[in-house]
């Protein structure tokens, strides 16, 4: 077998181009996705939907969005209500609130069970349940405040302005963690995050 060097700024570019963003205009955005072969088809053979439940754990991206979606809508109207089971990063915030508006437009209520960890993006969704919100005793939900206000930028300024107020809204946060800006991280425990109602019960 032959090695082949390869020159660092190729390497770096090279690995740069499986980047999940790009820059517009200044501002980090998703990089478009293909998302056409994810349908109600495709997904009637995965392990969760088999087991009428549907299962998240990895970053919250426009795949994993559109993946949710599909089988929300597959399930809406199969079972009383829908559990969706829960552990993941974050990932990006226009994702999450598609997950979120998809949960609202079916009839059936969605239950929302945090395994291990939620954070970020994650809590958005988690603060969007329509049934109750879960958190097994081990867990954290990790809130991520990193919204940097955009002006030049229409989509930046509609989620900042749907973040802050899914917490306001869904929460009781304290008054002195707004605005929810900057680049801060804050831990909860399961207690920490009933007493806050990000969850309602602790299993």
């Amino acid at each position: 077998m032959y090695l082949i060097k390869v020159p660092l700024f190729i390497a770096l570019f090279l690995i740069g181009c499986g980047s999940p963003y790009v820059y517009k205009n200044g501002y980090k955005v998703e990089k478009e996705v293909d998302t056409s072969d994810i349908t109600i088809e495709s997904i009637q053979k995965s392990p969760d939907i088999q087991k009428k439940i549907i299962v998240v754990d990895s970053i919250i991206d426009a795949r994993v969005a559109k993946e949710i979606a599909v089988k929300l809508r597959y399930l809406d109207g199969k079972v009383k209500v829908i559990n969706l089971y829960l552990t993941t990063e974050g990932g990006w915030l226009t994702d999450a609130f598609k997950v979120v508006d998809s949960i609202k437009s079916i009839q059936t209520p969605v239950n929302i069970y945090v395994k291990d960890y939620c954070k970020s993006a994650g809590v958005v969704i988690l603060l969007g349940a329509t049934g109750k919100r879960f958190a097994y005793k081990d867990s954290f939900i990790i809130l991520h405040f990193n919204r940097d206000y955009d002006s030049n930028n229409s989509l930046s300024q509609i989620n900042t302005q749907r973040f802050e107020n899914i917490y306001k809204t869904r929460s009781n946060i304290p008054l002195s963690w707004y605005p929810l800006s900057g680049d801060r991280i804050i831990k909860l425990n399961a207690l920490e995050a009933k007493k806050y109602s990000i969850i309602d019960e602790i299993l």
